[in-house]
């Protein structure tokens, strides 16, 4: 401690010589927010600030990781599928058809359609498969990488914990050894003022009484007395000094233990906060690792990304079903409306696209449907004019 400091802190307990007074200021202790403030501590939390960002950047960039190559394999088959949809696009050549053959090539068209669906489906389910295993694969690793961190930060933080309350006990020792030795330095200090009081008044009295006698005898044994005199004072003081010291010493024994078990009280605080910290994170891991898995794989495939999202709410369901069972039938029943609403929904735009593909081919061959009758009654005149006779 500096030497202004302690001169200051040493000050408190001296009372002035003026009043005379047997009375100690009662000493103070160091609080655990002022240790807090101190040099040494400060530097020590830095450095375990900057411990855990160095572990909360080394597993942010293992994460990323993880999306990065999830997302370059999900960006080779989005543009795998989008080629292979670009050439079942492309129309091929019309060839000239022959009148006879019309017929015939209006059912291989029928069924080289229907192959080109068949594969398009089978591709589609392919990729939606690839996709699907990506993206398991994704929320697993991230999963993984999250419980791992969780668990390393907690035990880096426990480590910090033990750190921080052994630097606030050596602090507090430290400074409850100098409020010691201050004490008594200021208790020394001021039976030493009294003494010197006690010592002028004695000197007065002698003083006094040799101007108001003359005799050498009475003087010298008036001397005595008030020797004697000041000896029972010095003794009086000195026991009254003492037992307000010891007093006050033992009450600041008292301080500095209530201190140090503060310290101990706010180390088992501490670990509780940090406990129920990490069951709030770990908690919370299966809706971080969900957005993060949505965000990459909608990029390219958004419509996967809504049913992974729709695959997680029936968990939310039950997980909030079994924290409110009471649940509604009218939420029920909405549910359900809901539904059949988006099915009725899809069923109709089904319905439309094949309208629309059978209106397509219905149109683009008039040409076709022209010649076809023609052949009809061209290879059949016998037929037409017999009915007509």
């Amino acid at each position: 401690m500096p030497k202004e400091e302690e001169e200051v802190f040493s000050s408190d307990f001296i009372i002035p010589n003026s009043t005379l007074s047997y009375n100690f200021l009662e000493p103070q202790t160091a609080t655990l927010d002022e240790l807090k403030k101190l040099k040494d501590y400060v530097k020590l939390e830095k450095k375990q600030e900057k411990e855990l960002k160095e572990i909360q950047k080394k597993y942010q960039k293992r994460s990323d990781e993880f999306v990065q190559k999830c997302s370059s394999a999900l960006s080779s088959l989005h543009v795998l599928l989008k080629r292979k949809s670009g050439i079942k696009k492309v129309q091929k050549p019309k060839k000239k058809r022959g009148t006879t053959d019309s017929a015939n090539d209006t059912t291989v068209d029928e069924k080289a359609q229907q192959e080109d669906t068949s594969s398009n489906d089978s591709q589609t389910a392919e990729v939606s498969s690839k996709v699907l295993e990506l993206k398991n694969k994704l929320v697993a690793d991230l999963t993984q990488l999250q419980e791992e961190q969780y668990d390393v930060v907690k035990k880096k933080k426990e480590q910090h914990i033990t750190e921080q309350i052994a630097k606030l006990t050596d602090l507090m020792k430290e400074r409850h050894a100098t409020e010691q030795r201050l004490f008594k330095d200021s208790c020394e200090s001021h039976t030493k003022e009294k003494k010197k009081v006690l010592d002028v008044k004695r000197q007065e009295r002698i003083e006094n009484m040799t101007k108001t006698t003359s005799d050498k005898a009475t003087q010298e044994r008036m001397k005595k007395d008030i020797n004697s005199s000041h000896i029972q004072e010095v003794v009086q003081m000195l026991n009254i000094l003492t037992e307000k010291k010891n007093s006050l010493q033992q009450k600041l024994e008292q301080k500095q233990e209530e201190a140090l078990k503060g310290i101990k009280e706010t180390e088992t605080q501490v670990q509780a906060k940090v406990q129920e910290e990490y069951e709030s994170l770990m908690k919370s891991i299966p809706n971080q690792v969900q957005e993060v898995t949505k965000s990459c794989v909608g990029k390219f495939f958004p419509q996967e990304a809504a049913e992974a999202k729709e695959e997680t709410k029936p968990e939310n369901d039950a997980a909030t079903q079994e924290q409110n069972p009471q649940v509604t039938e009218e939420q029920s029943k909405e549910q359900l409306s809901g539904k059949q609403d988006q099915d009725q929904t899809s069923i109709q735009q089904a319905e439309e696209q094949q309208n629309d593909t059978a209106s397509q081919d219905t149109t683009c061959k008039p040409e076709e449907t022209a010649e076809h009758i023609n052949e009809e009654t061209a290879c059949k005149p016998e037929e037409t004019a017999g009915k007509t006779q």
